[in-house]
């Protein structure tokens, strides 16, 4: 039976970026109606809204930040009007300079949304598809987790998932073999190696 795991990681994915990076909650996984893309397409413009109308003693995340740098117009050096005296110009303030605007902030939501959906499902599902046909690995794998993890915490802490090593490990050799960006996760070759008919040399990065 094939089982297409990929826009369960998506809704997955969209949901988490939204809650944690800018407070807001989408729920798209449950609520299929949500069109997906139309959501990516339109987040930026919607996450903005509902966040200017809610209480600005909301918790700091990455959109509370960009709006803290927002302004709805950036007014260049080239236009900025100066006294020819200097000691005025000298004085006088650069206003509005390095400010974010509203449609900046919007394109920043939309690259955060795309970036951390797109990147997170794809490695998700290729993790769940190297499991799914190498059941050693992860026999491996839920041995670790059981070891580390007590069945009666809520949720592991970050210290604990730091310390699962075969995860790491696992992780990293999936991104290695499919590459989301490859060259962040190529390997470095420490000695001569032959690997079938194949001989890489120290030095070399696959």
């Amino acid at each position: 039976m094939d089982v297409n795991v990929r826009p369960l990681y998506t809704r997955m994915s969209m949901d988490a970026v939204l809650r944690c990076g800018f407070s807001f909650e989408t729920n798209v996984q449950q609520d299929l109606k949500l069109p997906t893309l139309w959501l990516m397409a339109r987040a930026g413009e919607h996450v903005l809204h509902a966040r200017r109308d809610v209480n600005t003693n909301s918790r700091v995340d990455l959109l509370h930040l960009m709006l803290d740098a927002a302004t709805d117009q950036i007014i260049s050096d080239e236009k900025v009007q100066r006294d020819e005296n200097i000691e005025a110009s000298l004085t006088s303030p650069r206003t509005n300079v390095n400010k974010l605007t509203y449609d900046e902030i919007i394109g920043n939501i939309f690259l955060f949304l795309v970036a951390g959906t797109e990147t997170t499902s794809t490695t998700l599902a290729f993790c769940t598809y190297v499991l799914a046909t190498h059941p050693d690995v992860q026999q491996k794998l839920q041995d670790e987790i059981d070891a580390n993890v007590d069945d009666s915490a809520q949720l592991p802490t970050y210290e604990i998932v730091d310390n699962l090593e075969y995860l790491d490990m696992f992780i990293k050799e999936v991104n290695r073999m499919f590459p989301i960006v490859p060259v962040i996760t190529n390997r470095l070759c420490i000695r001569d190696t032959t690997i079938g008919q194949y001989t890489i040399k120290e030095g070399k990065t696959f």
